[in-house]
């Protein structure tokens, strides 16, 4: 499968009556590799929230033509910004 056709079933199978793309809750807990999931073209909001991350949580290069919104974290290593 390659990741247009991933995409387009993700689109007909995980798509709310609301129209949004539903990927909440997935258990990634038995896989023992990093997880990446950037390059991602969103025309509109992007959310995410809930999450227990074992290790480091990374974020860089963001384009939000938006609000940046990040509320409740709780931290157990360093907090490293260049805000």
């Amino acid at each position: 499968m390659t990741k247009k056709e991933l995409v387009k079933f993700l689109i007909d199978n995980f798509t709310t009556g609301y129209g949004d793309l539903d990927l909440k809750d997935l258990d990634f807990s038995k896989f023992e590799g990093d997880i990446f999931i950037g390059g991602m073209i969103v025309p509109k909001n992007l959310c995410q929230c809930g999450s227990d991350i074992g290790g480091n949580w990374c974020q860089s290069n963001l384009y939000v033509h938006g609000d940046l919104n990040r509320t409740y974290q709780i931290v157990g290593g360093k907090k490293i910004t260049d805000e």
